[in-house]
């Protein structure tokens, strides 16, 4: 579209473009805040008014009828979607329905007894009706179809903000509060900016002499919804103000001076040649001149001639014309003459005389007169409908691919998990001392700022419990940092966390993963949680635990990581072994299935130095693939709604990434735990849950101790590599997963 040599309704048969000329495509989004309580209120106000605008033929209508027939030739369009050319009194909600009605017109006229099916008519739908203004459909033979052809655009639309309240509705007023704005988010999509986007709205929609309907240049006006409101009255006189003057003048009433308002024109460059009108003699007023050095229109330009009021005949007088050749600098003055008053249309020649040259301008003249009541749309009441019209322009794939070495505007928020009972010191420890390499690391990946990256803590131990006969509290149950961007807050808040208590087996990982849940993550964020524990947690069938049925507070680590999920946080787990395998024989199962519900991973932690190695390696690599998330969703979503099941989809996927060469992060974390079949269902039956209850304990099936043997010792150090190559099918079934929980 917008594409010279793309022929859409004047041949739509010809031979496509090359394929080496394809792939240029624009797209513009444009945010636009709109003020819908004003609006409705201007509506309604000019609803009763209806018998003003409505098109000849039009049945009685109500109040509200008629402020719906209002807004409708404000837009060109029914609530419906209905087209006002073809439903010219009342929406028709069955035509907006019907694909092959709803857009098959343009706006002739064809069976109108005194309307020539050939000219341009604004009798059932405004030449300035938004739709109308930026889609003409047809100006012939004014101007050529082709030309039209090439300022379409691919656009959408979807509204933003909340619901107009009651208070605005019965107000008409618009909130000021910030949370309360509302508008519309555009998008268009276009070969070529200038033909496309630009042209629809500098040249047409901002352009009063648009559309061209005449041979005769003829001022209609801004569109309603994106044009410009008109310029704000004058408080005070200008310098060479226009003056009146009183007593008989010298001239004789035959000809027409005029001033140039104070130097003011509007107007693009003109090539028509100016055609020669009937002159009105004597014109009805006569006026004198001062030099005045604003004004030096050229020939050829069109101009809005604007005469100041004259008393007790008009407020004002527009004309709108062609100048024959340069106008001199002038000013006026005015004289009354009620002679002759010009009349709404009427074509006129103006003749600017001075003694050194003289200048005719051919026109039409716009009379107002003076008290009378303003029809609805004039400026009384002109509020900007859409107002900010930020735009901005994607730019090609070269030039985002430079982008994308360099820093981003994403952001990442990071919340640690971290257990604080006895025997993690060490762990506290590392996590202290990590904390401005990690932070360092990413923000060398190319991906984030630092002031984009926040880390938070959930620190936990567990609740209060009987102790060999009497009740023991360990400090606190948990303990919320919130998230920082400051890497030594962060380094304060690790620090200020001891080891200590912790009473049974089990500890409150439930209500950790709970507070991490609730924490004030940013919608936009790339949201990553990291539990660093030794132990398992309440409910899932350890011996010595003190609440075998389940968190005291009833909260449920199966269905939180499920709500993650759903949120977007991905959640990964540093099993610190091999203390954890020692102790609890279910923990790493259940740790690989809760995680693999957000797309995270557990990852086993036998040598403490490594932590900096795998919060980096697994936070990248869930930035990456939170990233394909977003990117594909379309694709996934499609394919899952069709029926396809996630192994299919992440084989189509991973064909499409493969195809593009996508590289993408990926860890190869090496296992330091002996292959067990039973060990994979039981990981496998957590996944699936929705809840720790007893038929999921009951199933579980029993595994041994599965640590390899040259890593109980400490004698061997486990492989950690972070690397950025070609996607994986195992890594496309994590983003399939990943855009199936949060759909």
């Amino acid at each position: 579209m917008s594409y010279r040599g793309d022929p859409v309704l004047e041949n739509p048969r010809s031979p496509p473009r090359p394929a080496w000329t394809k792939g240029g495509t624009m797209m513009v989004f444009r945010k636009l805040e709109q003020f819908v309580p004003e609006f409705d209120a201007y509506l309604a106000k000019n609803g009763p008014r209806w018998r003003e605008f409505a098109p000849p033929g039009c049945p009685v209508l109500t109040d509200k009828e008629g402020a719906d027939l209002w807004g409708a030739r404000l837009i060109g369009r029914w609530k419906s979607g209905a087209p006002l050319q073809l439903a010219p009194y009342k929406d028709d909600i069955k035509m907006a329905e019907d694909p092959d009605r709803n857009n098959d017109f343009d706006y002739h006229i064809t069976d109108h007894p005194s309307i020539n099916p050939r000219e341009l008519t604004d009798l059932f739908c405004p030449f300035t009706a938004h739709t109308r203004k930026t889609a003409p459909r047809s100006l012939d033979p004014y101007i050529q179809q082709r030309y039209l052809e090439g300022g379409m655009i691919v656009r959408g639309g979807i509204p933003y903000g909340i619901e107009v309240t009651k208070g605005e509705r019965d107000s008409g007023v618009s909130s000021d509060e910030p949370s309360k704005k509302r508008g519309l988010l555009f998008v268009s999509y276009q070969s070529s900016l200038d033909e496309g986007f630009v042209r629809q709205t500098v040249a047409y929609g901002g352009n009063d002499y648009f559309p061209t309907t005449s041979i005769l240049p003829t001022n209609h006006g801004q569109d309603p919804i994106i044009g410009g409101p008109p310029p704000p009255a004058r408080t005070t006189p200008a310098q060479n103000e226009v003056e009146y003057v009183n007593g008989p003048v010298e001239r004789p009433p035959e000809r027409l001076l005029l001033n140039l308002d104070d130097g003011k024109k509007l107007g693009i460059p003109a090539v028509t040649p100016v055609v020669p009108v009937p002159i009105i003699d004597p014109p009805g007023i006569l006026v004198q001149y001062v030099p005045n050095p604003k004004v030096q229109p050229t020939s050829g330009e069109y101009l809005n001639l604007v005469l100041p009021p004259r008393p007790n005949t008009f407020d004002r007088i527009e004309v709108s014309g062609v100048t024959s050749q340069p106008v001199p600098a002038v000013d006026v003055k005015f004289v009354p003459n009620p002679r002759v008053p010009l009349q709404n249309g009427d074509q006129v020649n103006l003749v600017i005389d001075t003694p050194e040259e003289e200048v005719i301008v051919s026109g039409v003249a716009k009379v107002r007169s003076k008290g009378a009541v303003l029809p609805p749309g004039e400026p009384q009441e002109f509020f900007v409908t859409s107002r900010g019209g930020e735009w901005f322009f994607v730019p090609p794939i070269s030039t985002l691919k430079k982008w994308s070495k360099s820093l981003d505007v994403a952001c990442l928020d990071i919340m640690f998990i971290v257990d604080c009972t006895s025997n993690m010191q060490k762990y506290l420890d590392q996590l202290r001392d990590s904390v401005e390499t990690i932070m360092t690391e990413l923000v060398n990946s190319g991906r984030f700022a630092q002031q984009d990256i926040r880390i938070g803590i959930v620190a936990f131990r567990d609740h209060p419990q009987t102790v060999q006969g009497s009740m023991q509290s360990f400090g606190f149950v948990t303990k919320l940092f919130s998230f920082e961007s400051e890497v030594a807050t962060i380094k304060a808040n690790v620090a200020s966390l001891a080891s200590s208590g912790g009473g049974d087996g089990p500890e409150a990982q439930c209500d950790g993963l709970a507070d991490a849940l609730s924490a004030d993550w940013k919608d936009e964020a790339t949201k990553v949680a990291i539990l660093l524990t030794d132990s398992s947690p309440h409910g899932i069938g350890e011996v010595s635990d003190a609440f075998a049925n389940g968190c005291p507070d009833k909260k449920d680590p199966v269905s939180i990581a499920d709500l993650m999920a759903k949120k977007g946080i991905t959640l990964h787990t540093l099993a610190c072994e091999i203390m954890l395998s020692t102790n609890y024989s279910r923990a790493t199962d259940f740790y690989n299935g809760v995680t693999k519900k957000t797309c995270g991973y557990m990852d086993a932690l036998i040598d403490v130095t490594m932590l900096k190695n795998l919060v980096v390696g697994r936070v990248l690599e869930s930035v990456d693939i939170r990233s394909q998330v977003n990117e594909q969703r379309s694709f996934i979503q499609s394919q899952l709604q069709s029926g396809s099941g996630v192994s299919t989809v992440s084989q189509s996927l991973y064909s499409k990434l493969r195809a593009a060469n996508t590289q993408l992060y990926q860890m190869a974390v090496e296992s330091i735990y002996i292959q067990n079949q039973n060990a994979d269902d039981n990981a496998n039956a957590w996944f699936k849950a929705s809840k720790i209850d007893s038929t999921v304990t009951g199933s579980l099936k029993k595994v041994g101790f599965r640590i390899k043997s040259e890593y109980r010792s400490g004698g061997k150090t486990q492989s950690i590599e972070l690397t950025k190559g070609d996607v994986t099918l195992t890594l496309c079934e994590q983003i399939v997963r990943a855009c199936q929980s949060t759909t």
